[in-house]
């Protein structure tokens, strides 16, 4: 066996166990949206098979573009491994851009410390990791709701250490009602990798047309829909529209697009279609632009 220190993520599908359980009222516009043809099983576990097999192909996308990073796929779930905490967060990072915007609602955590494999593993039949890493990401998964990725304290110094530029990628979350402290690795607000070049860094504007473009996503996409179907998908959902949009105030500049659980809940599973999230998105890339300052450059220089 194999044992040194690494960084280990775990990602798992939100709300698969209430599907295959049959607890959640599938429509004719959910098998649509999920692209899923007449001939094919339309059924619950037919609906869960091809969010796996969508899963399973974001997974082999990320690992073919982050070679220093292990997979494993375990039905609804992965485990994503390196010795280099860099590399690994960032192929988290892609994931969940991958899967949100192609509309599978996921959440993880993410672990450093001792990790464990295999020196030799037939990898006919996949490849397997454990640990104290692997525990502890598993056991962070579940410290929040929506679609977010929570980390313990160690991982963040680790990503730090290897020169990561973005200094907002991680954000402490305090429990207020026992005090207990969580990091939270805000993926969506860092579309290009953490390591990047100063010159190359994306501007904020370029970085909230892109939040934003997630945020209408689950608003209005009728992806998720099925996610809303239930009381706890519906929690999930509304937690991940008002966690990432709230983060809209942080680089928007003076713009802040923060849809609170609590105002969007009533009108989130009825109000959903692609050409409402259409909508919605155009008008709020128009008043990003309007606000940009090459924007204002321009309109004082026509005013003159």
């Amino acid at each position: 066996m194999k044992e040194y220190e690494g960084a280990v993520a775990f990602i798992d599908i939100l709300g698969i166990g209430a599907l295959t359980g049959g607890r959640v009222p599938l429509t004719q516009s959910d098998f649509s949206a999920h692209k899923h043809s007449e001939s094919s099983t339309q059924s619950h576990h037919g609906f869960a098979a091809k969010l796996l097999v969508n899963f399973r192909r974001a997974l082999l996308d990320i690992k073919a573009a982050h070679t220093q990073v292990n997979f494993a796929q375990l039905s609804d779930s992965a485990f994503m491994w390196s010795t280099k905490p860099l590399p690994l967060t960032n192929a988290a990072r892609a994931l969940m851009w991958n899967v949100t915007q192609n509309g599978i609602l996921c959440s993880g955590g993410l672990a450093y410390g001792g990790v464990i494999e295999p020196d030799r593993i037939n990898r006919s039949i996949g490849a397997f990791v454990l640990g104290e890493a692997a525990t502890k990401a598993v056991h962070l998964e579940g410290s929040g709701k929506g679609c977010r990725l929570f980390s313990d304290d160690e991982l963040p110094a680790q990503v730090l250490k290897q020169g990561a530029l973005w200094t907002d990628a991680f954000q402490p979350i305090k429990n207020p009602l026992d005090s207990t402290l969580v990091d939270e690795f805000r993926w969506y607000l860092h579309k290009a990798p953490l390591k990047y070049g100063y010159d190359q860094i994306p501007s904020n504007q370029q970085r909230l047309l892109d939040l934003m473009d997630l945020v209408t996503r689950l608003r209005f996409s009728p992806h998720f829909r099925w996610n809303t179907s239930t009381e706890e998908g519906l929690r999930h959902v509304a937690t991940s529209v008002e966690a990432l949009s709230r983060s809209s105030a942080s680089i928007g500049d003076g713009l802040d697009y923060t849809w609170s659980a609590e105002s969007i809940t009533p009108s989130l599973h009825s109000n959903r279609s692609d050409d409402a999230r259409v909508r919605m998105l155009s008008r709020i890339q128009e008043a990003i632009n309007d606000h940009s300052p090459a924007a204002g450059r321009h309109r004082r220089k026509h005013h003159r």
